[in-house]
């Protein structure tokens, strides 16, 4: 199972980088060639592959080299945090705005939607902050479990379920992209398994604190977990994308 494992991560640091680019490609053409909607959709998706290239590359650079200084991790490490701050916020806005232009939501409504997605956001930031500032050592894994569970809860089930609402909500206003609400439904259910995993191990720390059996690794096994995981996710990633460029509405000449 081990050498599985490692066959599938390795696999997956490789691949990613390469579908990442593949989407970013098929986001430009969507940009470029179909109406005003996908044209958003298309942005949005661009936002969110580009927020993610610091972090892609700090993950192909720690599996790739042997000896990755601190300096390298740690400019990139802040460049990676900037760039969320950045790219996440503009992929909810552009979200937010294919909401108004095709369905013609409130944009008052809309605008206290953002506006709490950005407040939450950095609540979050600072609860696990705080969480940590009070670590116990013994307690690292649980505390990182506990801090993952929390932002996906809120970050990524909370708010990607309230757009995904207001997709289905609207779902007899789109001609071409009927099932565009699975560009929600998809990310929700990786955070739901992404937050069972977590609990999983929490159960597990918790159920055997001081008598963990001597054949469990814990931390390993939930990230091996993640492994598949994120493999799957990998592969399911340019769906959406590949959807939008051939259903959606070519741009009017």
């Amino acid at each position: 199972m081990e050498g599985y494992i490692r066959f599938l991560y390795g696999i997956t640091y490789r691949l990613n980088p390469l579908i990442s680019l593949a989407i970013l490609v098929i986001a430009f053409i969507i940009i470029a060639v179909k109406e005003k909607g996908s044209k958003i959709l298309g942005a949005a998706s661009a936002a969110g592959i580009i927020g993610a290239i610091p972090h892609m590359v700090i993950l192909y650079a720690s599996n790739t080299s042997g000896d990755v200084g601190m300096d390298f991790m740690r400019r990139w490490t802040i460049i990676s945090s900037a760039a969320g701050y950045v790219f996440t916020p503009l992929a909810a806005a552009l979200i937010l705005y294919y909401f108004k232009y095709r369905y013609d939501v409130n944009t008052g409504a809309l605008v206290i939607l953002f506006a709490a997605r950005i407040i939450s956001a950095f609540a979050v930031a600072l609860i696990i902050r705080l969480m940590y500032s009070s670590l116990n050592t013994n307690r690292m894994y649980e505390m990182s479990y506990l801090s993952h569970i929390i932002s996906l809860l809120i970050n990524n089930i909370l708010f990607n379920s309230i757009f995904l609402w207001i997709f289905l909500k609207n779902r007899a206003k789109e001609n071409e992209l009927r099932f565009i609400w699975l560009s929600m439904l998809i990310p929700i259910v990786f955070a739901v398994i992404n937050c069972i995993t977590y609990a999983a191990g929490l159960i597990m720390f918790a159920e055997y604190t001081g008598n963990i059996p001597a054949e469990w690794n814990i931390p390993d096994m939930i990230g091996s977990a993640f492994v598949i995981i994120s493999f799957l996710d990998m592969l399911v990633s340019p769906v959406i994308p590949v959807y939008i460029l051939a259903k959606a509405k070519k741009a009017e000449k």
